[in-house]
């Protein structure tokens, strides 16, 4: 088993957190942090909610895509 610490281009980078981790084994799992509306500078990306939540679903395609296969 194989533990990986994901912190991908694109995401706010936090010194006391990892955006994501694969653990590979038979199978590859892949657990992602909870997400904000945040840009990769950590500022919140709009006011309104809709703009917040589609940063935060990017966001976890960004970590998922981190992972590869």
């Amino acid at each position: 088993m194989t533990i990986t610490h994901l912190n991908p281009k694109g995401l706010h980078s936090s010194p006391a957190s990892t955006q994501a981790v694969a653990v590979t084994g038979p199978a590859t799992l892949v657990f992602v942090g909870g997400q904000n509306g945040v840009d990769s500078n950590g500022e919140v990306v709009a006011a309104e909610t809709g703009s917040q939540t589609r940063q935060a679903l990017r966001n976890v395609e960004l970590a998922v895509e981190a992972a590869g296969d």
